[in-house]
């Protein structure tokens, strides 16, 4: 019971965190009651029927999923786009984050076009398509946010068919701090999961081993993997770097 009180702790700061860039903020009453009333599940092992996939993590975790992990997202102002599941590891020896996985069946996604990937042209491409959500943050009074650097320049994993990525988000507001969102993009036999983790830039350096170490974890199942594809199988309308801006920011 305790070590699950500390673990919601560690939630509530973490959100905080990533809702509002300013070190000034205090936590209402109300969101702290919000984050506590969500189904917080604790597991080695986590089932992602969604994408037909497991997570298998060596730190604990914390886990919310289906509705309540997009009721989590939306509190965030965070593109909740076929998310399935929040994930909260807790770093035993330096601080923890939360890792957001999305899956989208859209179909199998070429690679063909990946030695034609223009990196300067992509961060302008991410950045129109945050530009879209922009809109909806301007109604919902919450900040603008844009990308400003890349991090860790797009590279492809042919051995397990995954994107990373690693890019700096700016809020538009007074005393914002920079966050990395760093995002991995595994490409399945119908589709591909989206794993997000977003930390503020300072405490970047000190868990950059933490997403690989989650990749090493996730697996599909047996018939759902990019090598079980068969021809005929539904394929996506674009092949992966026609389509990566949008991929990456999570609207399709």
């Amino acid at each position: 019971m305790i070590k699950k009180f500390y673990a919601l702790f560690v939630i509530l700061s973490l959100t905080m965190t990533l809702s509002h860039a300013s070190e000034k903020y205090q936590c209402s009453d109300a969101e702290r009651d919000f984050l506590l009333s969500l189904d917080w599940e604790s597991a080695d092992t986590f089932s992602l029927p969604l994408s037909h996939s497991i997570v298998s993590l060596p730190l604990p975790a914390y886990a919310v999923f289906d509705d309540d992990a997009r009721q989590f997202c939306n509190r965030l102002d965070t593109n909740c786009n076929a998310v399935e599941a929040v994930l909260t590891i807790m770093h035993p020896t330096t601080t923890s984050c939360l890792v957001f996985e999305s899956f989208n069946e859209g179909g199998y996604i070429s690679i063909d076009d990946w030695h034609g990937l223009d990196t300067e042209q992509l961060l302008v491409e991410m950045n129109k398509v945050l530009e879209k959500d922009n809109v909806e943050r301007r109604k919902n009074n919450f900040p603008e946010l844009f990308l400003t650097r890349w991090v860790h320049e797009p590279d492809f994993d042919v051995s397990t068919h995954t994107v990373y990525l690693a890019v700096e988000q700016m809020a538009d507001e007074i005393d914002a701090q920079p966050y990395i969102c760093t995002i991995a993009l595994r490409l399945s036999r119908t589709g591909y999961e989206r794993i997000t983790w977003v930390i503020t830039d300072s405490r970047y350096v000190s868990l950059i081993g933490e997403l690989p170490m989650l990749l090493k974890t996730h697996s599909f199942d047996e018939g759902y993997r990019y090598s079980d594809y068969i021809p005929g199988d539904k394929k996506a309308n674009q092949d992966l770097v026609a389509s990566l801006a949008e991929l990456a920011m999570a609207t399709k």
